[in-house]
């Protein structure tokens, strides 16, 4: 009696996909056997992606046949899963730039991400693009939602001037000027 391979996504619990049954003779077949057909996992829900997991068969029974079981493969898949950034994301020049934030879709069983989203190199006044930086986890496929920008805006900055009433005396005279905000 052999457990039958079967594939499911991150997240899911496995279901009982069934066996496949030989070596019986004549018109014998499985329902000659005894016993309940029961399932142990080497995975438990929430476990993380991979195809090392075995899938244990048990249970049944029989006077006329020496029952085998044979384990099975169990495989888990990544979830799919979205990034999107948020809108309106950016700074004034000069400043540094805050954490980009974002929103996501798909995650169960209180799973996060690691990393951050990153975006196009550049410190000019400007719109750059969001990219996903280094945002992953094994265990999801992410769909990342392109289109999104940061943008740096202008800084304001002033001029301060100085004496402004000058007195006539021939030369050429400038007043004083101060930048602010610089």
């Amino acid at each position: 009696i052999t457990a039958n391979d079967q594939t499911i996504t991150y997240g899911d619990a496995p279901a009982n996909d069934g066996v496949t049954f030989s070596g019986f003779t004549g018109d014998d077949d499985e329902t000659v056997l005894g016993g309940t057909l029961a399932y142990a996992y080497s995975y438990a829900q929430y476990d993380n992606v991979g195809d090392d997991y075995t899938i244990i068969p048990s249970g049944l029974t029989s006077n006329n046949y020496a029952i085998t079981f044979a384990d099975g493969t169990l495989t888990v898949n990544p979830k799919a899963a979205t990034v999107t950034p948020e809108d309106g994301q950016g700074k004034t020049y000069g400043e540094d730039d805050a954490t980009l934030t974002y929103t996501s879709a798909g995650l169960v069983n209180g799973d996060v991400f690691t990393g951050a989203l990153g975006r196009a190199v550049g410190e000019d006044v400007g719109t750059y693009a969001i990219t996903q930086g280094t945002i992953a986890n094994a265990n999801y496929n992410i769909t990342f939602t392109t289109g999104k920008t940061f943008k740096i805006d202008p800084k304001t900055v002033g001029i301060t001037w100085g004496e402004t009433l000058l007195t006539y005396s021939g030369a050429a005279q400038a007043p004083e000027a101060t930048a602010t905000g610089l």
